[in-house]
């Protein structure tokens, strides 16, 4: 018997069948598209604040836009550390640790990069250099970086909880 049955012949709820089985993972993956769907759909939102944003560290792109980026990397590596943890639990761990090395790497090659182009060009303006290191994270909508490592501190995190096991009563 490939289904684990009673002594009255009924199916137990420990294991459903194949065509119940798969509807949970269908319904996460259809809800992880529709909040994508949804953050990309940020972007038609009507704000323009011109030229407010601008300053000696540069001036930032359309806010909807660039929110609307961020906050689908932000559902993407999300429904990735989902998927990825959902089938493979004891992943949690390693996974984190690889999305803040990663996260941290590559924040600091693209903020590197561009506070040593951005110093060598604006010499009057190197106070400001917080300011674009803030513009630099905040433009970079290319790569998640600051969601990979909100990711992989969530991660570290979870393993973390799961390792103590549940809280006694």
């Amino acid at each position: 018997m490939s289904e684990v049955e009673s002594a009255a012949g009924l199916r137990s709820a420990a294991a459903p069948c194949r065509r119940h089985a798969a509807r949970g993972p269908l319904l996460a993956a259809a809800g992880w598209l529709a909040a994508a769907v949804a953050a990309l759909a940020m972007a038609a939102v009507p704000y323009d604040v011109g030229e407010s944003l601008c300053g000696a560290w540069g001036c930032f792109p359309p806010v909807p836009a660039m929110a609307a980026m961020h906050l689908f990397w932000c559902v993407a590596v999300a429904a990735g550390t989902h998927a990825a943890t959902a089938l493979r639990p004891g992943l949690l761990r390693p996974l984190g640790v690889v999305l803040i090395i990663t996260a941290v790497a590559t924040t600091s090659l693209v903020v590197g990069n561009d506070l040593t182009r951005w110093l060598a060009f604006s010499d009057q303006h190197r106070h400001f250099w917080p300011r674009r290191v803030g513009y630099a994270l905040a433009t970079t909508t290319d790569v998640p970086l600051v969601q990979s490592l909100a990711a992989g501190i969530a991660c570290l995190t979870l393993a973390r909880l799961h390792a103590l096991g549940p809280a006694p009563r």
